[in-house]
């Protein structure tokens, strides 16, 4: 009964932080996304921005030239040697995800997919969230160009 009543609340929790994404804006408006509410902007440059929080990352790389990231390249040099102890869990031409696990327990670690946006290439590069909640965030992403992005979006900090 505790762990049917454990496996309810962390799916409740996923959805919860779902809901409560917040709207952001890179400083110039040129690409608009959601994150955790919990989160701030660590850095910014014209083709990036990382958000952290809680022991949590999200970090959204764009280039104007299409497929130019080599997702799984990328991802081998992110993780590093701490492949031994992660396991991919989720694969496809635009999404990787792994996990730590250790016994029973499964421990959501680092998320890459890609994204095709207004001539953009992005690569949305998240670590501590689990699938559901990188795949919302990647959704959210919106780049300035054909596109109009939507002038409710601000900036956040």
């Amino acid at each position: 009964m505790a762990l049917v009543l454990s496996l309810c609340s962390c799916h409740n929790g996923s959805k919860k932080e779902i809901d409560n994404l917040k709207d952001c804006c890179m400083s110039d408006s040129a690409m608009c996304f959601k994150v955790p509410s919990y989160m701030y902007k660590q850095k910014e440059d014209t083709k990036s921005v990382l958000y952290n929080g809680n022991k949590k990352l999200v970090q959204i790389m764009k280039t104007e030239l299409p497929d130019k990231w080599n997702m799984h390249s990328f991802a081998q040099h992110m993780i590093g040697d701490r492949r031994a102890d992660m396991t991919l869990v989720s694969q496809n031409d635009s999404l990787l995800v792994y996990e730590i696990q250790k016994g029973i327990t499964h421990l959501s670690a680092f998320a890459f997919s890609l994204h095709e946006r207004n001539g953009y290439s992005v690569l949305l590069t998240t670590y501590g969230l689990n699938k559901e909640l990188h795949i919302a965030i990647g959704e959210s992403i919106r780049c300035k160009g054909k596109e109009p992005v939507t002038a409710d979006l601000q900036s956040c900090n």
